[in-house]
């Protein structure tokens, strides 16, 4: 072999392996020749590039439910070699719960570190899960795939489209985008579409975190916090978030200073799918005196206002539960009566709500 044709085999080869290692590079790493959707066809490709705020190729690793199919859930993540970017993986499903579990579950911890949904549909996301309310015409129509079989919500439940990002991050504008696209796609494959999944949405971010202020905590003006809900060392006043409105949805995050590492949500909303849902299940609620709205168990409470119903809500988690506990037994109902009511006479204000107050265990139980 000449040379010359030696030089000819070497560059050809050359080429040929420098193609070779571009084209997996392309491959690995973007969505070139790629599927248009995933998750049988709920699922746009580009939605997804655009909320998995990495660098990769996307892929589905498993969908339950079939096309045309209401329900469904999937997997799907986002890989790449050689470049460095870190790889996420979420499941999209739909779901059902209660229609105020962002506010209650502690499931979904920390509801004020989420942007809600200021107009345009019902939800909320985070960089970590996101969730978006379907109609309510849909609630018989679509469930929740757990272990191959479906189920439609109980009475006092709704249906979400829900995102749950378990490694990396999403990008919360865009995750938003993706749940309203998918929620339209689920609603209209059931036959229970709405305009207000059509409709443009805004997002309200999260504030800053500040310390609270014991005459207007949670930036609520006279919400002062009882002596009882404080514990000297344990639970004294610490940091709070607040996110969303107070003319829409709204949560705030109590994090107490002290050794227990303990916090109270606080919550209220106005949303009319809300507020639509928590009333299907007033079967657990019991009518408030002059029948001026609903409670429940010092926790949840509906109220009507002057510019329609408002539902306010409060959370605690294990941890404080477990330190009033140890303040005493038999006067933790009453503790947590008090705290409630303290948020409730300040809140309800700024709705121009009737004031009321909350029923002891003892008139609970009578009535």
């Amino acid at each position: 072999m000449s040379i010359t044709s030696r030089k000819s085999l070497l560059l050809t080869v050359t080429g040929t392996l420098a193609l070779s290692i571009i084209a997996s590079l392309v491959w690995w790493n973007t969505n070139i020749f790629g599927k248009d959707t995933l998750c049988q066809g709920r699922v746009k490709t580009p939605d997804l590039a655009a909320a998995l705020d990495t660098k990769g190729r996307i892929s589905s690793d498993s969908t339950q439910g079939g096309p045309g199919y209401a329900s469904f859930r999937c997997t799907v993540e986002r890989t790449s070699k050689f470049i460095g970017a870190p790889s996420i993986e979420a499941e999209i499903k739909t779901s059902t719960n209660e229609a105020d579990a962002q506010f209650q579950t502690h499931v979904w911890k920390n509801p004020s570190s989420m942007s809600f949904f200021s107009r345009g549909a019902t939800g909320a996301v985070s960089e970590k899960r996101g969730w978006v309310m379907l109609p309510s015409s849909c609630q018989k129509k679509v469930g929740l795939i757990s272990l191959g079989s479906t189920t439609l919500p109980r009475e006092n439940e709704v249906n979400f489209v829900e995102a749950v990002v378990r490694t990396g991050h999403a990008a919360r504008e865009e995750l938003a985008q993706l749940l309203v696209n998918v929620a339209r796609k689920v609603a209209d494959s059931a036959g229970c579409l709405t305009e207000e999944l059509d409709a443009e949405f805004t997002l309200q971010d999260p504030q800053a975190s500040i310390k609270t202020d014991q005459a207007n905590a949670c930036g609520i003006t006279g919400f002062s916090l009882p002596k009882t809900a404080l514990v000297p060392e344990k639970a004294t006043l610490g940091q709070e978030t607040v996110s969303g409105s107070v003319n829409h949805s709204w949560a705030c995050d109590m994090h107490f200073g002290g050794n227990s590492d303990s916090q109270a949500t606080f919550s209220m909303s106005t949303d009319p799918n809300v507020i639509s849902g928590v009333k299907q299940g007033l079967t657990d609620f019991q009518e408030l005196p002059g029948k001026a709205g609903y409670s429940d168990q010092n926790s949840r409470l509906l109220l009507k206002c002057e510019a329609g119903e408002v539902y306010f809500g409060m959370k605690w988690d294990r941890e404080y539960l477990r330190l009033m506990l140890d303040q005493g037994r038999d006067d933790i109902s009453s503790r947590m009566r008090t705290l409630f009511q303290a948020f409730l006479d300040a809140a309800a204000k700024q709705h121009r709500c009737p004031s009321v107050i909350l029923p002891t265990e003892q008139e609970r139980s009578e009535g």
